[in-house]
């Protein structure tokens, strides 16, 4: 790809960026492109550099030495993530080459950065990997590992952990994945999410996620009324009489919608997650079938 070609698909995605951060009310200076350098030609780095690119995300460590140590020394504005599986016994040159370390995922790793780091006194930021689908062949900490895995970086072998990283599974909607991501840096407290590729970063730049409400509606006994809120996946529950809550969304400015299935129930969860908006759901089915999209995934156990 020729420089000026490069530099217009890069304007091109960053517009796309921008129009889906503005979609979520986020300032899009706020979303950082990360640019995935690994088995690309030198021409191709070449013309990214001269477009202005300067965040780039390296898998393997000996590779990264090969194509960024020389442009390294010349160009000290570069960032180099790394955002594929380390061995501990690369520790030490991932700290020396590298900024970001996205994908801590086991306390041994922990560990060898914290030596490393203080043997090069260089101290490098880092993420978490989350392994939000839980899938044998993939890298990163259950998510039900996450809080005790953060809380042994940050205090027993001081790292400077400033967010998650996820890779959802290609089969599954990355929306649910990245609701589970979100949920467990709030959690946490952590600012930075490392989430989305080609296929799915416009929803992962949207998922500023607002409010859902989800009205249990069970007529003559009144509403079951839950609550959830996007970022911290938890539900207060209250008795409220049974008006036509999905006209009620509605009538405030939001989406309304009367569900009457499990199959709806998911259908609107879906579109609620891939679209983001305020949104009242008036579901007249029983809560013991009720099986919400994101419930099998959640920390990992059928909950």
């Amino acid at each position: 790809m020729t420089t000026p070609a490069f530099a217009d698909s890069l304007a091109s995605l960053r517009s796309r960026i921008a129009a889906a951060a503005h979609a979520a009310g986020r300032d899009p200076a706020a979303v950082t492109l990360v640019a995935v350098s690994k088995v690309q030609p030198e021409e191709r780095i070449e013309a990214a550099l001269a477009a202005g690119q300067l965040v780039f995300g390296e898998n393997r460590v000996q590779e990264a030495q090969a194509r960024w140590a020389e442009r390294r020394a010349a160009r000290p504005d570069l960032q180099l993530r790394l955002i594929g599986p380390l061995q501990t016994n690369k520790a030490k040159d991932a700290v020396r080459l590298f900024d970001v370390i996205e994908t801590v995922d086991r306390a041994k790793l922990a560990r060898s950065l914290a030596e490393a780091m203080a043997a090069t006194g260089r101290r490098l930021d880092c993420l978490i990997q989350v392994n939000t689908g839980e899938e044998p062949q993939k890298a990163g900490a259950a998510p039900r590992e996450v809080e005790d895995l953060y809380r042994l970086c940050t205090e027993e072998c001081g790292l400077a952990v400033r967010g998650l990283m996820c890779i959802p599974p290609v089969e599954e909607p990355p929306a649910l994945h990245f609701a589970l991501l979100a949920d467990l840096a709030g959690r946490l407290g952590l600012p930075v999410l490392s989430m989305g590729m080609s296929d799915d970063f416009e929803t992962a730049v949207r998922y500023g996620m607002p409010l859902m409400v989800v009205c249990l509606n069970n007529q003559a006994l009144g509403s079951e009324y839950y609550k959830f809120d996007a970022h911290k996946m938890k539900a207060d529950l209250a008795t409220v009489a049974s008006p036509d809550l999905g006209a009620v969304g509605k009538a405030f400015g939001g989406r309304g919608r009367l569900v009457r299935s499990v199959d709806e129930l998911r259908s609107a969860t879906r579109e609620f997650l891939e679209n983001p908006a305020p949104t009242m759901l008036d579901v007249r089915i029983s809560r013991s079938v009720i099986t919400l999209p994101y419930r099998r995934i959640h920390y990992g156990r059928d909950e």
